[in-house]
């Protein structure tokens, strides 16, 4: 891991200008990540900029450096690198095509946490870790931060700044340090994270305690309209005109005694049927999706189906679901 911080340290540093970006319907993690290495890049004195074509997430906007956040493509005159965070392919990333064209003789870098990931980039950096945010901290700030000489003195509210995003992500993916993600090494990160200031305040009273009424009646939508299976699982449909809000209902029903497996089916607008699976026990639901397109993690996982209904899409994946488990 040194070895590969301290090269990708010295890749981040020599840049011309970055193109940061990462997957589609970004996260708290996706947003704390990219916006953490926008960060390294202001202390570095490399031009980079934050481009995300999805609306970010309620709130996200107070993280520190999100008004600079792009939706559209920007001109990459005098940029040579393009840096792709927590998606596993480069298919998971909005406006692919205009990506993909922006690419063309530029560095093309994966920075990822999933263990499906494709190796999609010139350069990859794929450990399994509890975040992307983890992975940023640990590869640019802790192994290699004494090997990047800034271009300036760094102010202590710079490091808040980047120490926050990066603990947000964290924070986040790790479900507050709940999920089997969790090491003594993301501890250890969170602890460093805390220590150059990230402001723990603001992260738990915007991201967990700062509901909307709105998120209260989705939750009760979903409380009653989710079904429970005898075989151990349990799942929820979510229609087109019904918005999902910054609570994931997939999250809201996990939690169910006696099921091991929980799932919700969502309509979008453009993209299909979404399906989002969780997993309490040892069934691997990144291994599942995987038959469907999908994929993940061990305990969490997506898949995307086209040209079908909910109704098809869910008999569809609870009908393999029945015979794997």
């Amino acid at each position: 891991m040194i070895l590969q911080a301290n090269f990708f340290a010295e890749l981040l540093s020599s840049a011309k200008g970055i193109l940061i970006t990462a997957h589609r319907d970004p996260d708290l993690d996706a947003v704390g990540s990219t916006l953490g290495l926008w960060h390294l890049c202001r202390i570095l004195g490399v031009p980079a900029t934050v481009w995300l074509a999805d609306p970010l997430p309620r709130d996200c906007g107070v993280l520190p450096g999100a008004a600079g956040i792009v939706q559209v493509l920007p001109d990459l005159a005098g940029y040579d690198h393009v840096w792709v965070l927590d998606a596993s392919n480069l298919n998971r990333v909005r406006e692919v095509a205009q990506l993909q064209a922006a690419i063309q003789d530029r560095v093309l870098v994966n920075l990822d946490h999933h263990p499906d990931n494709s190796q999609f980039g010139h350069h990859n950096l794929a450990p399994i870790m509890s975040s992307t945010s983890e992975l940023v901290f640990w590869t640019f700030v802790h192994v290699s931060g004494a090997r990047i000489p800034p271009k300036k003195p760094v102010s202590k509210a710079d490091l808040a700044a980047l120490a926050t995003c990066l603990y947000a992500g964290i924070c986040f993916d790790t479900g507050r340090f709940l999920h089997d993600n969790v090491t003594a090494d993301t501890f250890h990160a969170a602890g460093d994270l805390v220590a150059m200031g990230a402001d723990l305040g603001l992260i738990r009273h915007h991201f967990f305690e700062n509901k909307s009424a709105a998120t209260y009646t989705f939750m009760r939508y979903v409380l009653t309209h989710m079904a429970v299976s005898p075989l151990g699982y349990v799942w929820i449909d979510i229609p087109r005109e019904m918005a999902e809000p910054e609570i994931k209902s997939v999250d809201l029903i996990r939690d169910m005694e006696g099921t091991s497996v929980a799932l919700s089916f969502r309509e979008t607008e453009s993209d299909g049927i979404k399906v989002s699976l969780r997993s309490k026990g040892d069934f691997n639901v990144s291994v599942f999706a995987a038959q469907f397109g999908g994929g993940g993690h061990v305990k969490a996982a997506g898949i995307t189906l086209r040209d079908m209904s909910l109704s098809d899409a869910r008999l569809r994946v609870l009908s393999a679901l029945e015979a794997a488990l």
